[in-house]
């Protein structure tokens, strides 16, 4: 498992869940949401919640990706080798 954080790109599916992202040039499209869960932000430090996705893509990458809801941004968090 590599661990990242850093921002990426998501467009969403009719009911508002992720369909792809890019990151590193490339475009993953989901094929399956695997896990989704919610995280609350460590409230001391100001973060707020977060939803967290764990993803397969049709390339067979196992991803997760959060929400930031505060932000309204999205981050690539780990990648699964």
């Amino acid at each position: 498992m590599k661990v990242r954080q850093r921002q990426i790109e998501v467009l969403l599916d009719q009911k508002g869940e992720p369909a792809s992202f890019s990151w590193s040039g490339r475009r993953e499209v989901v094929a399956e949401i695997i896990d989704k869960w919610w995280e609350g932000g460590r409230w001391w430090a100001g973060e707020r919640e977060m939803i967290v996705y764990r993803l397969l893509t049709r390339r067979g990458g196992l991803y997760e990706i959060h929400f930031h809801s505060g932000e309204g941004t999205w981050w690539l968090a780990r990648v699964f080798d």
